[in-house]
């Protein structure tokens, strides 16, 4: 016992006993009678009250707290005496307890933990998991014998591992060579995690955190932590002196900033239900930076990405902003940063180290696999890469991660895959001084990059500076915060907590929005023949066989976005929609024409605006779509030709769910027979702009 202490160990475990046996009707006790892991849990702040209530100075608080390594070792003979006495001496003896400590309020930062300052004190830190080494085995108690075969007893003192005896117990004996009796000796499995402080960008400040028993395998590499436990030195292999947290309790951080309520579930169901919706959350989004919707939308959808539906493809979204310089590229990617969990910029100069994973040596002497960016966000955010042009280093190794989702480690020496499902929303200045040459092809502009490494961007969005005064003059009054009064946004922690609550939503592809998939893709590459065949010097190599997979990924995220647990046919529009607008800023018309889905869609719509709005159910909308069809065009008249009925007729079910889903018209009865009629006083949506 330490001299401040007022018991000696065999009292002190006395007094750990008692106050198992009595603090609230001894439900300690009852715990380790039950215990079926070998663990108990002893709460701070019960021992606290126990002294309290006891209104002695036992100073069991005052020893867990100034030395714990003291009352762990009587609690851990307290238990064992207790467990004796319910299950003798054979189940005991077969005991591989572990006492976990919860609820330590004294809070310290990694920075502090590191510079020595609580050592052997009872502290709490909070911390990323930055590497791991492997399980290790190391002796505890050593049972050595010399070659006469007298057996010499080595305790472990300073929590490393038992080295063998200088010298034989028998005092006649002279030998000085020992084997370890591997079979009688305790020995106990360890891993140690270095932790580093989250909100610093250095990485020289590294915590070494031993973890024992069930510890072991409870924290993961990546893991956001907080940790209880006692702090001691330790001398590494080049003899210098290093921390080493002992864990005696952890709990993973939640990652989500923002909790959302059931009662929040039921007002975010209504918001795709409002007029304009798509348009008012990509206005909340980055709110202080005019125009730029195309950015916006792009982030978004990047940041919500897409869920798998067959296991060989992709279901995150990489996005490539490029442009003119001093176009606010990045301040969608600061905005989420902010206000968005697991959303990290890496700048110029990320290695593909710092981006997916390296080997680095610890204080201890350990090297140990160092993940980056890519991989501490793998299914969980965004990784924004600012000045993207400038990483030609990491082109080629980024290449396969981009697509498959896994970074193989061993280009960097280690031994095993690290999973990377993680969207790259990437920004960068053209080759060419900085400014988009419009007589320049895309991957001339950007030169540096191949179409093997643009291919694997769904979207790639040019944002070009603004030539009119008066958008200038909208740019200075939005920057100096003259707001215009009827812009209606949602404010800043609903749209936050949407994007969140829609990322969490994963809808599956149903037979129609398949069916539009493959028609809208037929028809761009269609599109894309014809421009060829009208100049073959045409560059559109980036319209390839990915694009379905693209327009796929896409679709799924505009339904998380309506929160839809189907993908819709109109999810689908909205997506090609996208990749219209995104091919126009190209100057190339791909997928220009409309779809048979949307131009059967519009027929319906003039129809209804046509009878005033009045109410129509389906076959008298049928009805007069076949007195006034266009003869020569071919598909609508394959069609008409199949009848009416949606179980029969999979393309008009297709036109039926994208015109209830349009926004523009009302469902008045849902039971046959149905019947919809046209919004009289809808505004222009997202859908007529396009």
């Amino acid at each position: 016992m330490t001299e401040n202490n007022a018991f000696t160990d065999s009292a002190l475990s006395d007094q750990v006993k008692e106050f198992f046996r009595l603090f609230d009707s001894g439900k300690y006790v009852d715990r380790i009678h039950q215990m079926t892991s070998s663990t108990v849990t002893l709460d701070v702040l019960d021992v606290f009250n126990y002294e309290q209530n006891k209104k002695k100075d036992l100073k069991l608080f005052e020893i867990l707290s100034k030395t714990p390594k003291t009352f762990l070792d009587a609690t851990t003979r307290a238990v064992k005496e207790i467990y004796l006495e319910k299950y003798g001496s054979e189940k005991t003896d077969l005991l591989d307890l572990q006492i976990k400590i919860t609820g330590c309020q004294n809070d310290i930062s990694i920075n502090d933990a590191i510079r020595h300052r609580h050592r052997n004190i009872l502290v709490k830190v909070r911390g990323l998991v930055n590497g791991a080494t492997d399980i290790r085995t190391r002796i505890i108690e050593g049972i050595w014998l010399c070659l006469k075969g007298h057996k010499t007893v080595v305790l472990d003192t300073n929590l490393t591992t038992v080295h063998p005896p200088t010298k034989c117990q028998d005092p006649k004996c002279t030998e000085r060579k020992f084997l370890p009796d591997m079979e009688n000796s305790k020995t106990e499995s360890y891993r140690r995690f270095y932790l580093i402080d989250p909100d610093r960008d250095e990485r020289n400040d590294t915590l070494i955190a031993e973890a024992k028993g069930s510890f072991v395998d409870t924290i993961r590499q990546s893991d956001p932590v907080e940790l209880t436990g006692y702090i001691t030195f330790e001398a590494g292999r080049d003899k210098a002196v290093h921390n080493v947290f002992h864990i005696l309790n952890e709990k993973k951080l939640k990652e989500v900033n923002y909790q959302i309520t059931e009662s929040e579930k039921e007002i975010f169901n209504e918001y795709p239900k409002r007029e304009g919706f798509l348009d008012t959350l990509v206005e909340s989004v980055a709110p202080q930076l005019h125009g730029n919707q195309l950015v916006k939308k792009a982030f978004i959808l990047s940041y919500v990405g897409a869920t798998k539906w067959v296991e060989s493809q992709r279901y995150w979204i990489h996005t490539l902003v490029v442009g003119d310089p001093a176009q606010a590229k990045t301040m969608v990617l600061i905005w989420g940063t902010k206000h968005l969990p697991n959303v990290r910029i890496a700048t110029v100069g990320a290695t593909a180290k710092g981006l997916f994973a390296g080997q680095k040596k610890q204080t201890d002497g350990e090297t140990i696999m160092e993940l980056g960016d890519m991989v501490r966000l793998d299914n969980k955010g965004l990784l924004g890469i600012d000045e993207f042009l400038l990483m030609e280093d990491v082109f080629s190794i980024m290449k396969h991660p981009m697509d498959s989702g896994v970074f193989p480690s061993q280009t960097v020496g280690g031994h095993a895959d690290l999973p990377c499902r993680t969207p790259i929303f990437a920004t960068a200045n053209p080759y060419n001084k900085g400014y988009w040459n419009t007589k320049q092809t895309l991957q001339e502009n950007l030169h540096v990059i191949d179409y093997a490494l643009l291919s694997r961007f769904d979207l790639i969005i040019i944002v070009r500076a603004k030539k009119d005064h008066e958008e200038q003059m909208r740019v200075a009054r939005k920057i100096l915060g003259q707001q215009d009064d009827e812009i209606h946004l949602f404010n800043e922690e609903d749209t936050v907590k949407y994007l969140i609550y829609a990322k969490s939503i994963k809808p599956i592809l149903s037979d129609e929005s398949k069916d539009a998939i493959v028609e809208s893709v037929g028809q761009i590459f269609k599109d894309k023949a014809k421009h060829l065949a009208d100049d073959e010097g045409l560059d559109l190599g980036e319209i390839n066989e990915r694009l379905t997979g693209t327009l796929t990924r896409l679709a799924i995220a505009y339904a998380k976005l309506h929160l839809r647990q189907t993908v819709s046919v109109q999810d689908v529009v909205l997506a090609k929609s996208l990749l219209q607008e995104m091919f126009d800023q190209r100057g190339f018309k791909i997928g220009g024409g409309a779809t048979l889905i949307e131009r059967v869609g519009e027929m319906i719509f003039e129809i209804l605006k046509k009878f005033n709005g009045r109410p129509m159910d389906y076959e008298e909308i049928s009805t007069e779509l076949v007195r006034t069809q266009p003869t020569d065009d071919e598909a609508f008249n394959q069609m008409v030709s199949k009848g009416f009925n949606v179980s029969e007729n999979r393309q008009w079910r297709n036109v039926i769910e994208y015109v209830e889903h349009s926004g523009l018209v009302e469902v008045v009865k849902k039971k046959n027979p149905r019947t919809i009629r046209w919004k009289t006083d809808s505004k222009q949506t997202t859908l007529d702009k396009k």
